[in-house]
């Protein structure tokens, strides 16, 4: 039968050993490559995609300047509230549960 991710409770790192152990791992006779081929083959197959996927290119570069403009934005409203309205750490940190708690609360 093997041994399936979903019986091996441990990490990324204990999943490429075992993956590198047992050869029916993935349920598939494909050939395992060694840990170094298989990720030099990963990052080829990434660049291939970012370089002949241009809609997917687009999403992505899209949602990194959203991503750094977010993270630009959190930085500069922790400025403003300190030194424009004064406000201490403990108030901004209250602030920003709120203003987060609605995209958050599906987590918790």
């Amino acid at each position: 039968m093997g041994i399936r991710p979903v019986d091996h409770p441990g990490t990324f790192a204990s999943d490429i050993f075992l993956s590198q152990k047992f050869k029916d791992y993935l349920g598939t006779d494909e050939k395992i490559l060694p840990l170094m081929a298989a990720l030099g083959k990963s990052l080829r197959d990434m660049t291939n995609i970012i370089k002949n996927n241009k809609p997917y290119r687009d999403f992505e570069c899209g949602f990194m300047i959203y991503g750094f403009s977010f993270m630009l934005t959190a930085l500069v409203i922790t400025i403003f509230l300190a030194e424009e309205l004064k406000l201490n750490y403990t108030s901004i940190a209250f602030y920003f549960s709120m203003m987060m708690r609605p995209f958050t609360s599906q987590f918790i």
